[in-house]
């Protein structure tokens, strides 16, 4: 993993030492990932992350104090490099769009963490998003039954082709890059698309088009 990226350091948040242990192990099978420290609470992990510079936080969401939520708030406003990833118990949408609005790069369940963790690592030290496949389906499932955000399928349907293309690989999880190449167009290009997407569908903040396209991946597709 992590293939010429080098030593990633992590550090690791959440308020049940087992959990940390096990976290631990699974990470540092992989070579490349090192975890430089641990913390229980997140006022502790605030001073050891500024202390330690880590590449990614992995840290749950309910913890007692400072919680993981306003934690990776501040985080993302002091460190805005740092790649952030939950691992947490919370699979609704609600969780996994506060999630996203305060900067999470990756969202991994921890019933599925065995397996996930070290790939979501990867993913979001690549420059990807990444959010567990069994979070993805839940969200597919309740789709409609949610309130649609800003756009909406009638702002969907004003976009062009390309447009609509574009935002089905973001809800895929692909980089502007990796956009670029599937439709053979350079990076810019894609940024241009993107603005525009956000401009016809009112779209503000840095994470509302990821936001809906994985809420209307299912109209894209």
């Amino acid at each position: 993993m992590t293939d010429g990226i080098g030593v990633v350091s992590i550090v690791i948040v959440d308020d049940h030492p087992v959990v940390r242990q096990g976290l631990r192990t699974i990470i540092e099978k992989q070579s490349s990932f090192k975890v430089v420290a641990e913390a229980g609470d997140g006022r502790a992990a605030l001073k050891q992350i500024h202390a330690l510079r880590p590449k990614v936080v992995v840290l749950d969401i309910s913890m007692p104090g400072l919680d993981g939520l306003r934690l990776a708030e501040q985080l993302h406003r002091e460190l805005p490099d740092l790649l952030i990833v939950f691992l947490t118990i919370h699979r609704e949408p609600e969780f996994f769009e506060k999630a996203l609005a305060v900067g999470a790069n990756g969202y991994v369940l921890k019933d599925t963490a065995s397996v996930e963790i070290a790939q979501c690592i990867d993913e979001v030290v690549r420059g990807r998003y990444y959010a567990s496949a069994s979070l993805a389906g839940y969200l597919m499932q309740q789709k409609r039954a949610r309130s649609t955000p800003a756009g909406g399928a009638a702002g969907i349907s004003q976009l062009t082709p390309t447009e609509r293309q574009v935002l089905l690989l973001l809800a895929e999880y692909k980089t502007s890059s990796e956009i670029a190449g599937i439709l053979h167009v350079s990076p810019r290009t894609v940024d241009t698309h993107r603005a525009n997407i956000c401009n016809k569908l009112e779209l503000r903040g840095r994470h509302a088009l990821m936001k809906l396209a994985i809420a209307h991946y299912a109209d894209l597709r």
